[in-house]
């Protein structure tokens, strides 16, 4: 079993709900000739992200892609990882039962003092002190598409 703090805190990460990426760089006339975005009118997730934080934008410029198709993925993928900020946990766990546990493991955790069900996490850190017990921290990571979700 998980011993959990009893608080939830967010995570500091920037939400990024709206990106436009500059691509396709000519060395003649020194600019990118192309760009592509991920916003509220292209990605169910932002225009989710874009109800609770307001509009979050970022701009990227990059050298190394020219592709329509790869810079449209990059901007996509992107802002569906960064559209929700993550809700971190920190706990305690028994070494003798959970030591094969390593960071980017998935586990259910449910807390009654947390409002917790079954509540999908990633292991983010682990930290071995050498004695009997693991400290771990986890990120709930939102997905209110398949979850469901109140901007209210």
């Amino acid at each position: 079993d998980i011993v959990l703090d009893n608080e939830v805190r967010i995570s500091g990460r920037d939400v990024v709900n709206e990106l436009r990426i500059n691509y396709a760089r000519s060395d003649w006339e020194l600019q990118h000739a192309r760009s592509v975005s991920s916003d509220s009118s292209t990605s169910a997730y932002a225009a989710i992200s874009r109800q609770v934080y307001g509009p979050k934008a970022q701009f990227i410029t990059t050298d190394i892609v020219y592709d329509t198709a790869t810079a449209d993925l990059i901007a996509r993928e992107k802002v569906r990882a960064q559209c929700f900020a993550p809700r971190l946990l920190t706990g305690t766990l028994r070494r003798a039962d959970w030591e094969h546990l390593r960071a980017g493991d998935k586990v259910a955790i449910t807390s009654s003092a947390l409002s917790l069900t079954a509540e999908e996490c990633t292991i983010t850190a682990i930290t071995l002190d050498g004695g009997p017990l693991i400290d771990v921290e986890l990120a709930i990571l939102e997905d209110p598409i398949r979850t469901g979700y109140n901007t209210t």
